[in-house]
């Protein structure tokens, strides 16, 4: 992911600061982000190197999920602090633009290849993740080595999910705020 940008807010840059660690429910991937421009993948070897290919992608699919949960939690854990109160989600949106946002989110679909395709991730809305994996990369690859691809198919992905929701933010808040202003 691209190097944290200057001239941040004081959010983003205590966000870009942030690491948040996860690991999967059997303890065999382990995935680390630092703010949205750093992500490191482990998938023990000895497992690896005997999983079939369907259990290590449901286990990625898993972890992926877990991720999402804590760097949610993270990032607003992050605002309260920042803030000084308890921030949270709303359950209910707050306005009929609000509503549409997060409408406009569950339509983003966000995909990241590596390996000439044969290990994808896919992000469709704000928590629903698919992975695929070709039979061969498991046969083809060390666990360092489909850790390296992972993470580059993970990272891929993150990008065109983040353009995703940079676009309905701009359509649902910023567009309409211009054009009454006259500037579009």
């Amino acid at each position: 992911m691209p190097e944290p940008r200057a001239g941040q807010t004081p959010l983003e840059r205590a966000w870009s600061d942030t690491t948040v660690e996860t690991e999967s429910p059997n303890g065999r991937v382990r995935v680390t982000m630092v703010g949205d421009h750093e992500l490191r993948l482990w998938v023990d070897p000895t497992w690896y190197a005997t999983v079939p290919v369907r259990t290590l992608q449901d286990e990625l699919v898993k972890v992926a999920r877990l991720v999402y949960v804590n760097r949610t939690r993270a990032y607003y854990d992050t605002w309260s602090r920042l803030a000084g109160r308890l921030v949270r989600p709303s359950r209910t949106p707050a306005s009929p633009e609000t509503e549409e946002y997060q409408r406009r989110l569950d339509e983003v679909v966000a995909r990241g290849e590596a390996y000439d395709g044969r290990i994808a991730l896919v992000l469709s809305g704000t928590s629903r993740f698919t992975v695929s994996i070709d039979p061969s990369v498991v046969r083809d690859l060390d666990a360092p080595a489909f850790c390296a691809r992972a993470r580059e198919a993970a990272l891929a992905c993150l990008r065109e999910h983040e353009e995703g929701w940079q676009r309905a933010h701009f359509d649902v808040y910023t567009r309409p705020r211009l054009e009454r202003a006259g500037v579009l």
